[in-house]
């Protein structure tokens, strides 16, 4: 909500004469931030391969394969 952008006088009254309201989040949010839910997903691929990533090679090959997926 703090983004100057969103308080523009021109965009504050397009606002009003739509009937457009704000979303009550803040503008650095990980729930609107895509990749934060990209990296989430990452990670959980990743945990359930834990035991296998026994070396770099296979660190690798997993996060490839994970990242793929998604």
């Amino acid at each position: 909500m703090n983004v100057p952008v969103h308080w523009a006088q021109s965009t504050v009254n397009y606002k009003l004469r739509n009937k457009i309201k704000s979303l009550a989040w803040p503008a650095q949010s990980p729930d609107i931030n895509i990749i934060e839910n990209m990296w989430l997903q990452l990670k959980n691929s990743l945990q359930r391969n834990i035991d296998v990533i026994i070396s770099i090679d296979k660190l690798k090959a997993a996060v490839t394969t994970a990242w793929m997926k998604v």
